[in-house]
């Protein structure tokens, strides 16, 4: 009890010789280090896989052109540069490849194709071009997401031809009423 009197005592008698200070401020904070959270680099998700039409009309039969997008979210941290292309080949539903060369072209200048498209939340410098497309130079601290709408239109060809005979190349490997696709790839370099 002798304790508890005396330090009682000199705490009354610190608060009476202070001065107190008061202010507006009714917030106090908690500080720390997250520390590594996870390691520069690209991880990714929400893949949609698109629909591709064959063209009829004033397009030329041996071009595709894509109806439905296909999508795919990629996040992204530290530095980092993207890009997409295809392998251009046409393949089987199963995956398998066919003798068909599928050139893509991501701008969507065939005959009523939509342009593909980037939402960006990395910065850096996006590009579409005919035969890729991606961000360059994104700088991110945090975690941050780059979403690629593919969209655009393939030309068939086949043979090592190219032009009308080569669409015609590839047309005669068509098989009626079959399903096929066209790859498209994201790389992350860091």
């Amino acid at each position: 009890m002798k304790t508890l009197k005396l330090t009682t005592a000199v705490i009354a008698a610190g608060l009476s010789s202070a001065s107190i200070a008061w202010n507006d401020t009714p917030t106090v904070t908690w500080v720390g280090d997250s520390g590594a959270v996870a390691a520069p680099g690209c991880s990714f998700r929400e893949q949609t896989n698109g629909v591709i039409e064959r063209g009829s009309g004033l397009v030329s039969p041996s071009s595709w052109i894509a109806t439905t997008p296909a999508t795919i979210e990629v996040r992204v941290r530290g530095h980092s540069s993207l890009r997409m292309t295809s392998d251009n080949v046409l393949r089987t539903a199963n995956g398998n490849p066919t003798e068909i060369t599928a050139t893509v072209d991501y701008t969507g200048a065939d005959g009523g194709a939509t342009r593909s498209g980037l939402n960006n939340e990395a910065g850096g410098t996006q590009f579409i071009r005919s035969n890729a497309m991606g961000v360059t130079g994104a700088v991110t601290a945090s975690a941050e997401l780059i979403t690629f709408t593919v969209s655009g239109s393939a030309l068939l060809t086949a043979g090592g031809l190219t032009g009308d005979e080569g669409a015609q190349a590839a047309m005669d490997l068509l098989a009626n009423d079959t399903d096929y696709k066209i790859n498209h790839t994201v790389t992350c370099s860091q």
